[in-house]
């Protein structure tokens, strides 16, 4: 099994969902920081772990046009233009995720899960990066 897919078995198990439903949030969170810190950086940071740019690569601008419409789109814009991009890009992940039927701890371990594997396969190094440049990861592990 390749890394990628050990962690979306492991969100599976640890946030009580089915695989796809994983795979979906996953696949979410990888392309927010794929989006967040620029393909270049993505892949100097991640790219070596197999699997991880192409779960990000997954999620079609059709389906994130899709699921960031509605209240969490508009709140996601409102909050863009107020407190900068990665405000409004945040919301729009969050409303994404619980689109997929995530509440705000499920969100908090995903995203803690997220974190221990970059830290387990790409190193310190690359989470401390991640919290610099990602605010939204920061907040969301504290």
């Amino acid at each position: 099994m390749n890394p990628i897919e050990g962690l979306v078995e492991q969100v599976s198990k640890s946030l009580g969902i089915d695989a796809t439903t994983a795979r979906g949030a996953v696949a979410q969170v990888m392309s927010f920081l794929q989006t967040q810190l620029g393909e270049a950086d993505f892949g100097k940071l991640l790219g070596s772990i197999p699997g991880t740019t192409r779960l990000a690569d997954s999620v079609s601008s059709a389906s994130s046009d899709a699921a960031s419409g509605g209240l969490f789109g508009a709140v996601g814009q409102l909050a863009g233009s107020l407190f900068g991009a990665s405000a409004g890009e945040s919301l729009e992940l969050a409303g994404r995720l619980q689109g997929l039927g995530l509440d705000s701890a499920q969100i908090a371990t995903l995203a803690s899960r997220v974190a221990d594997f970059v830290q387990q396969f790409a190193g310190d190094d690359a989470l401390a990066t991640l919290r610099d440049k990602v605010p939204a990861l920061k907040q969301l592990l504290g």
